[in-house]
């Protein structure tokens, strides 16, 4: 645990982090669910969807690899959390505009924006699971995992 933060500090983040897993959990479900219908409905192909499962993960290791050194360059692992959180948050527009803004290789633009949204999404986590490791102690971070994961459920 960081010396610079009071028990009070501590305390506070970490019900915070419960929030912010619990709303990461909405978004996942209100959206993630719906992209392949989302792309079925574009009449996406078989070997399209099964583009639209891969890419966007492979993407996300490569993204994280890069991630601690762009923590590094913006100076601050909140800064970089927020900073992408914002623009994963920003790519919803353009993937729900798809099929007003595009009258062909609509399947393929979701791919591609899914694919940027989860690079946003996957560049965030290491900072992430950072901040989490300097507030929770190891001897405690098992039963913190339970409490998030029961709110999750």
């Amino acid at each position: 645990m960081p010396s610079d933060l009071s028990k009070d500090q501590v305390n506070k983040s970490l019900k915070a982090s419960i929030l912010d897993g619990s709303s990461y959990a909405a978004m996942q479900g209100l959206t993630q669910n719906y992209v392949t219908p989302f792309a079925l409905i574009m009449k996406a192909t078989t070997a399209q969807i099964g583009l639209l499962s891969s890419i966007p993960n492979g993407m996300m290791s490569i993204a994280q690899l890069f991630a601690p050194t762009l923590s590094e360059r913006i100076g601050s692992r909140k800064g970089l959390i927020m900073l992408m959180a914002f623009f994963h948050a920003l790519m919803w527009i353009p993937i729900l505009l798809i099929p007003f803004i595009f009258s062909t290789g609509q399947v393929m633009w979701l791919i591609t924006f899914m694919s940027i949204s989860t690079i946003f999404d996957a560049t965030s986590q290491p900072a992430w699971g950072s901040m989490m490791a300097d507030l929770v102690s190891e001897d405690i971070r098992a039963r913190l995992s339970y409490v998030k994961c029961s709110y999750l459920a």
